[in-house]
Protein backbone atom coordinates (compact mmCIF):
# COMPACT_ATOMS: atom_id res chain seq x y z
CA UNK A 1 0.00 0.00 0.00
CA UNK A 2 1.61 3.41 -0.68
CA UNK A 3 1.38 6.05 1.38
CA UNK A 4 -0.17 9.54 0.93
CA UNK A 5 -0.16 13.03 2.54
CA UNK A 6 -2.75 15.17 1.30
CA UNK A 7 -3.21 19.34 2.43
CA UNK A 8 -6.05 21.26 1.48
CA UNK A 9 -6.71 24.83 1.90
CA UNK A 10 -10.07 25.91 1.90
CA UNK A 11 -11.62 29.34 1.76
CA UNK A 12 -11.38 31.48 4.96
CA UNK A 13 -14.62 33.59 4.19
CA UNK A 14 -16.61 30.62 5.00
CA UNK A 15 -17.82 29.74 8.33
CA UNK A 16 -16.06 26.53 10.52
CA UNK A 17 -19.27 23.93 9.70
CA UNK A 18 -19.04 25.23 5.56
CA UNK A 19 -15.56 24.82 5.68
CA UNK A 20 -15.49 21.26 7.31
CA UNK A 21 -18.48 19.83 4.83
CA UNK A 22 -15.97 21.01 1.78
CA UNK A 23 -13.50 19.02 3.11
CA UNK A 24 -15.54 16.15 4.47
CA UNK A 25 -16.96 15.71 0.79
CA UNK A 26 -13.78 15.97 -0.59
CA UNK A 27 -12.49 13.38 2.26
CA UNK A 28 -15.34 10.71 1.33
CA UNK A 29 -13.92 10.13 -2.50
CA UNK A 30 -11.18 8.32 -0.13
CA UNK A 31 -13.20 5.40 0.17
CA UNK A 32 -11.56 2.04 0.68
CA UNK A 33 -8.32 4.07 2.39
CA UNK A 34 -6.84 3.52 5.62
CA UNK A 35 -6.68 6.63 7.19
CA UNK A 36 -4.00 7.53 9.45
CA UNK A 37 -3.36 10.71 10.50
CA UNK A 38 -6.53 13.29 10.26
CA UNK A 39 -5.60 16.98 10.96
CA UNK A 40 -7.65 20.07 11.23
CA UNK A 41 -5.23 23.18 11.50
CA UNK A 42 -7.22 25.67 11.70
CA UNK A 43 -7.99 29.21 10.93
CA UNK A 44 -4.47 30.52 9.00
CA UNK A 45 -3.42 33.61 8.18
CA UNK A 46 -1.90 33.02 4.18
CA UNK A 47 1.50 34.16 3.47
CA UNK A 48 0.03 35.71 0.37
CA UNK A 49 -3.90 36.67 -0.97
CA UNK A 50 -4.96 33.97 -2.96
CA UNK A 51 -8.49 35.18 -4.72
CA UNK A 52 -8.20 38.71 -2.87
CA UNK A 53 -8.48 36.50 0.89
CA UNK A 54 -5.64 36.33 3.47
CA UNK A 55 -7.46 33.68 5.51
CA UNK A 56 -8.02 30.16 4.98
CA UNK A 57 -8.86 26.82 6.86
CA UNK A 58 -6.09 24.18 6.30
CA UNK A 59 -6.79 19.92 6.30
CA UNK A 60 -4.04 17.37 6.03
CA UNK A 61 -4.97 13.86 5.58
CA UNK A 62 -2.14 10.84 6.13
CA UNK A 63 -3.73 7.52 4.62
CA UNK A 64 -2.38 4.49 2.67
CA UNK A 65 -4.53 3.53 -0.30
CA UNK A 66 -3.66 1.08 -3.06
CA UNK A 67 -6.19 2.33 -5.45
CA UNK A 68 -4.24 5.29 -7.82
CA UNK A 69 -7.57 6.11 -9.07
CA UNK A 70 -8.99 7.44 -5.65
CA UNK A 71 -6.12 9.90 -5.59
CA UNK A 72 -6.83 11.23 -9.48
CA UNK A 73 -10.76 11.65 -8.51
CA UNK A 74 -9.67 13.59 -5.22
CA UNK A 75 -7.43 15.36 -7.30
CA UNK A 76 -10.61 16.68 -9.92
CA UNK A 77 -13.13 17.30 -7.34
CA UNK A 78 -10.48 19.45 -5.03
CA UNK A 79 -9.75 21.53 -8.78
CA UNK A 80 -13.57 21.77 -9.99
CA UNK A 81 -14.60 22.77 -5.96
CA UNK A 82 -14.38 26.95 -6.10
CA UNK A 83 -14.20 26.73 -2.32
CA UNK A 84 -10.84 24.83 -2.31
CA UNK A 85 -8.20 27.21 -2.74
CA UNK A 86 -5.21 25.10 -2.82
CA UNK A 87 -4.33 21.01 -2.51
CA UNK A 88 -1.31 19.20 -2.71
CA UNK A 89 -0.83 15.46 -3.03
CA UNK A 90 2.46 13.72 -2.29
CA UNK A 91 3.23 10.17 -2.47
CA UNK A 92 5.56 9.96 1.09
CA UNK A 93 7.10 6.77 -0.65
CA UNK A 94 8.11 8.34 -3.59
CA UNK A 95 9.22 11.67 -1.31
CA UNK A 96 12.78 12.15 -0.72
CA UNK A 97 12.82 13.40 2.83
CA UNK A 98 10.37 10.74 3.96
CA UNK A 99 12.73 8.49 2.57
CA UNK A 100 15.59 9.98 3.96
CA UNK A 101 14.09 9.26 7.52
CA UNK A 102 12.83 5.58 6.95
CA UNK A 103 16.12 4.17 5.54
CA UNK A 104 18.33 3.39 7.70
CA UNK A 105 21.54 3.75 5.08
CA UNK A 106 20.77 7.66 5.03
CA UNK A 107 19.59 8.06 8.85
CA UNK A 108 23.12 6.85 9.26
CA UNK A 109 24.72 9.00 6.81
CA UNK A 110 23.22 11.81 7.81
CA UNK A 111 24.31 11.52 11.35
CA UNK A 112 27.80 10.48 10.28
CA UNK A 113 27.58 14.21 8.35
CA UNK A 114 26.12 16.33 11.41
CA UNK A 115 29.29 14.72 13.09
CA UNK A 116 31.61 15.69 11.05
CA UNK A 117 29.74 18.99 10.76
CA UNK A 118 30.11 19.29 14.47
CA UNK A 119 33.42 18.29 14.50
CA UNK A 120 34.90 21.02 11.55
CA UNK A 121 32.53 23.90 13.62
CA UNK A 122 34.49 23.12 16.54
CA UNK A 123 37.76 22.57 15.31
CA UNK A 124 37.29 26.19 13.71
CA UNK A 125 36.45 27.89 17.22
CA UNK A 126 39.57 26.27 18.03
CA UNK A 127 41.40 27.82 15.61
CA UNK A 128 39.84 31.37 16.02
CA UNK A 129 40.77 31.41 19.83
CA UNK A 130 44.09 30.15 19.13
CA UNK A 131 44.58 32.80 16.66
CA UNK A 132 43.27 35.30 19.39
CA UNK A 133 45.39 34.87 22.19
CA UNK A 134 48.33 34.67 19.54
CA UNK A 135 46.79 38.66 18.76
CA UNK A 136 46.75 38.96 22.83
CA UNK A 137 50.31 37.76 23.34
CA UNK A 138 51.51 39.37 20.01
CA UNK A 139 50.32 42.62 21.71
CA UNK A 140 50.88 42.29 25.08
CA UNK A 141 54.67 42.25 23.98
CA UNK A 142 54.73 45.03 21.62
CA UNK A 143 53.09 47.04 24.34
CA UNK A 144 55.83 45.97 26.79
CA UNK A 145 58.46 46.71 24.29
CA UNK A 146 57.04 50.46 23.72
CA UNK A 147 56.21 49.78 20.31
CA UNK A 148 52.94 51.09 18.39
CA UNK A 149 49.92 48.32 18.52
CA UNK A 150 47.95 47.96 15.20
CA UNK A 151 44.97 47.30 16.20
CA UNK A 152 43.37 44.26 14.66
CA UNK A 153 40.28 44.72 12.66
CA UNK A 154 38.27 41.82 11.53
CA UNK A 155 38.63 41.72 7.99
CA UNK A 156 40.68 45.28 7.12
CA UNK A 157 43.91 43.01 6.89
CA UNK A 158 42.66 40.81 4.80
CA UNK A 159 43.70 40.88 0.50
CA UNK A 160 41.04 41.49 -1.60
Amino acid sequence: MAKYEIMLVVRGDLDQEQANKVANELKATLKNTEVKENNYEGVQQLAYEINKLKTAYRYVYNFETTDVSLINEFRRLAIINKNVLRHIIINLEKDYGYKATVNAKKVQRNEKRAEVYVRQKEEAERRAAERQAAYEAMKAEREAAGLPVKEFVKGANSKR
